[in-house]
């Protein structure tokens, strides 16, 4: 077996197959779904009870934390607690409620990826339990973008480029909206091939000229009928597949005749957490397949790989079949072993209609289903709880601080207090003053980083866009049609090596700068922290303040390296995408490349291939000039962005702590000093305070501990 189309000199070919590899294991860490296909097969529930580990420690230990940050908010309220955010006060407990609310929902995105015709919407069909919501074919329909969430009652909403939506539209309407012929440019191929064979039969082939066959694809255009202007549809369904917070997308097949699919789906595996890439092994994985992986390699640690249709084949056929795909993946996507899952939709689909609880178990999809939900717990929704419950231990912070002042200070005399007072204010604005000078710093780097990335230093940026053109030039003259035919591909993988390896140094100067901004200013605000807990402390015995903030601000330099080459990736793709869909989708050179083959031994060969590659470099012209500019102004933007966001979240934890302090004396000046207030009274309503934050912080700590 070997891919459908051949793939070009210096890229690599997939292996030969090979026999008796065998399968890789998932984790030996026991696997659980938030939801598999029902069945009332009681030997299915029995394999299914070991699996069920990971998904309620994942529940039990969301369920924890958001009962602890609701215990936490409600101190919040009763201390009247005010937080900054963003620049604007607000009460701490609606922030802490809202964190709360987020951590309940527990949102996933799953993006499913593939060519035409694998059968992607039939797979959703089968994880939502609905053989017919969404459009399926043997040929190519899907013409949109498909969000689909949980709802009680079916419905979608189309959402157009020019910023208008149609809503309420029936699941019976649907089809009207996503569905498309031609998406594959299948009509347009058949289309030229008869004209072809016409002019062979007349005799008349070296009559064919480059406007004839602008002509022929300007009819076609004209002629086809399709979905247009449509951006992406939402669709809510009540599927118990849907009900923890899965959103699921189903994309364009790779290859669509509209450019705009492509520069959707790459957007949707840049922030999906979890990408589902089908692969129909009959026929074999594509040249098309293979180049997508190459050029997305970045992104294939979130992949699952799913092999569609097993049923077609016999249980040889099948290893076979599965392990030349897998070796095929691991020498396009660069990763050593990759997660496959072979499955049927056919016997998924009978299993459940007969009530057969075997031939569900031999469709694959019950195993699929939960390797999957574990995948997304442990990429997602592990990171995704400790974040909020890291957060919630900063206001647990300031909170109990805010305690602990009071209790010490409600058993001093007014006098007494208001000398306390007197001493720590100047601290107070001490520590203000530093937090402003670190503040100050980090806007310094800011700009620096800013030169850094811009900044021309050893590097000649203009010289590498010439070389880049040259080399892609030189690469386009030496195709032949099987090159042209994956010119799409092949440019953008091109592009994206020349500049990965053109950008290596940079990034890592970029990430090293960002190591150290970041540890200067953490270690910075932790003396500060420090030095304000010294002389606070002198004031009020047993104050304490939070002397980790890099507990908060957690950085990995190779996650940080990792994210800008995404962006260099996504660059290119977005910037090269239009004008190669144009060049090869909608006009006389992508036509020409349709007939390819057929041209060979006529007269006109060489002249239309000539021609094309022409059309191809001119148009290429100035992308090629813009995406070294681009990149670099993005990874710029991506920087800054995240430099910005850890000033912000810095300045906004320093502030909150010295305001913490400052609120909390202003607070109990004002109470001592009124003719109403009960000492007594007040110190029972600090301990209760006291004793839930003592307990909602061993309950933090045993969630964000080794057990974690």
């Amino acid at each position: 077996m070997e891919c459908q189309a051949s793939v070009p000199h210096g890229f690599r070919q997939p292996p030969p197959p090979r026999r008796k590899i065998a399968a890789p294991a998932i984790d030996n860490t026991p696997l659980s779904p938030l939801y598999c296909p029902s069945n009332t097969d009681e030997g299915d529930a029995l394999l299914m009870a070991d699996e069920r580990e990971v998904l309620q420690n994942h529940n039990e230990l969301r369920s924890r934390a958001v009962d602890c940050i609701h215990k936490l908010a409600d101190v919040a309220r009763q201390r009247h607690a005010i937080f900054t955010l963003n620049g604007m006060s607000m009460p701490r407990s609606t922030h802490l409620l809202d964190s709360a609310s987020h951590l309940e929902k527990n949102e996933f995105t799953l993006a499913v990826v593939g060519e035409f015709s694998r059968g992607k919407s039939t797979l959703i069909n089968v994880l939502l339990e609905s053989h017919d919501l969404l459009p399926t074919s043997i040929k190519p329909t899907t013409a949109a973008i498909t969000i689909l969430r949980y709802g009680p009652i079916p419905k979608a909403t189309v959402n157009f480029y020019s910023g208008e939506k149609t809503e309420n539209i029936s699941l019976e309407q649907l089809s009207e909206y996503v569905v498309a012929d031609g998406l594959d440019g299948e009509p347009l191929r058949n289309r030229l091939t008869r004209k072809f064979a016409q002019l062979q039969a007349e005799n008349k082939v070296d009559d064919l000229s480059y406007d004839d066959i602008d002509k022929e694809v300007k009819a076609h255009l004209e002629s086809s009928q399709g979905v247009d202007g449509i951006r992406e549809v939402d669709m809510w369904f009540p599927s118990p597949f849907l009900e923890d917070g899965i959103i699921l997308v189903d994309t364009p097949g790779i290859g669509s005749v509209n450019p705009q699919h492509g520069e959707a789906t790459r957007g949707f595996i840049h922030k999906a957490d979890a990408v589902i890439f089908l692969i129909n092994t009959d026929p074999v994985i594509s040249a098309s397949e293979c180049n997508f992986l190459t050029f997305l390699k970045d992104y294939v640690n979130r992949f699952l790989f799913v092999v569609t249709k097993i049923d077609r084949y016999t249980d040889d056929e099948r290893e076979e079949s599965i392990n030349y795909t897998r070796d095929t993946i691991v020498q396009h996507a660069g990763i050593p072993d990759p997660p496959i899952f072979p499955v049927s939709a056919k016997l998924a689909t009978d299993g459940r209609k007969n009530n057969d609880g075997d031939m569900l178990r031999a469709s694959g999809f019950p195993s699929f289903v939960k390797a999957l939900n574990v995948f997304l717990i442990r990429e997602r929704g592990q990171a995704f709880v400790r974040d909020h419950v890291m957060a919630a231990m900063g206001h647990l912070s300031d909170i109990r601080n805010s305690v602990q002042m009071e209790l010490h200070s409600i058993q001093l005399s007014l006098g007494e207090l208001q000398q306390k007072l007197d001493g720590t204010r100047p601290e107070l604005e001490k520590a203000r003053r530093t937090k402003n000078r670190i503040m100050s710093y980090i806007v310094d780097q800011e700009r620096d980083i800013r030169e850094l990335v811009l900044g021309s230093g050893n590097i000649d940026w203009m010289r590498i866009s010439y070389v880049l053109r040259e080399g892609i030039y030189e690469q386009i003259d030496g195709w032949d049609w099987d090159h042209l035919k994956q010119a799409a591909d092949l440019v953008p993988i091109s592009v994206r090596d020349f500049m990965s390896d053109r950008l290596q140094s940079k990034l890592d100067e970029i990430s090293q700068r960002m190591t150290d901004v970041r540890n200067k200013v953490v270690g910075d605000s932790n003396l500060m922290v420090q030095e304000m807990n010294q002389s606070i402390g002198t004031q009020f015995i047993g104050l304490r303040i939070p002397s980790e903030l890099d507990l908060h601000f957690e950085y990995d330099p190779r996650a940080f390296l990792a994210d800008l080459k995404k962006v260099s990736t996504i660059t290119v793709g977005s910037t090269l995408a239009l004008t190669l869909g144009s060049v090869l989708l909608f006009g006389p050179a992508g036509a020409a490349v349709m007939l390819g083959g057929l041209l060979a031994g006529t007269g006109v060969h060489s002249v239309f291939r000539n021609r094309v590659k022409n059309e191809l470099k001119e148009q290429l012209r100035q992308p090629l000039s813009d995406v070294v500019d681009t990149i670099l102004n993005n990874i710029n933007n991506e920087v800054i962005t995240h430099l910005t966001d850890f000033r912000v979240r810095m300045d906004e934890t320093l502030s909150n702590t010295i305001a913490s302090v400052e609120d909390t004396l202003t607070s109990l000046e004002g109470q001592m000093s009124s003719a109403e207030f009960n000492t007594s009274d007040r110190l029972e309503s600090l301990t209760q305070q006291k004793d839930v934050l003592d307990e909602v912080d061993t309950e933090l700590s045993l969630i964000v501990g080794p057990g974690w």
